[in-house]
């Protein structure tokens, strides 16, 4: 994030740069008969020279406010997420404990009200019918 605001202030750099080396061309190509007409043209363009640098600055700055707004809402977003995240998991933990204990509550609840439900023992509980007669008969 930081290598954005590198990357934009050195391109500022190298406008500011163009913008100096053009000028002393400019100033190398006349002659010495029109030095005052000279002056006085390099004294306008330094004043454009100078407000059209003010007007760059004030773009790095405010490209810069608006970079350093987009990592924060970034960061709130990712905190937000894992928040959200780490929320979820304990519920869905929270959950699964729940249905582990309810499920181990009705397996009982079953069992009791089988052998609630279960024949009382007799007699006929140890007999058992087979096909065979007995070869004394």
């Amino acid at each position: 994030m930081s290598s954005k605001l590198n990357m934009l202030a050195g391109t500022s750099l190298t406008a500011f740069a163009l913008l100096g080396t053009a000028s002393a061309a400019d100033a190398a190509v006349h002659h010495k008969k029109h030095a005052h007409k000279h002056a006085a043209h390099a004294a306008v363009e330094s004043n454009s020279q100078s407000s059209e640098i003010s007007e760059l600055k004030a773009q790095v700055e405010a490209l810069s406010t608006r970079l350093e707004a987009q990592e924060a809402a970034q960061r709130i977003t990712a905190d937000q997420a894992s928040t959200a995240a780490a929320t979820a998991e304990s519920s869905a933990a929270s959950v699964k404990m729940q249905l582990a204990d309810n499920s181990k509550a009705a397996a009982a609840q079953i069992k009791s009200a089988i052998s609630a439900n279960a024949p009382k023992p007799n007699w006929a509980t140890d007999t058992t019918v087979s096909g065979r007669i007995p070869a004394g008969t």
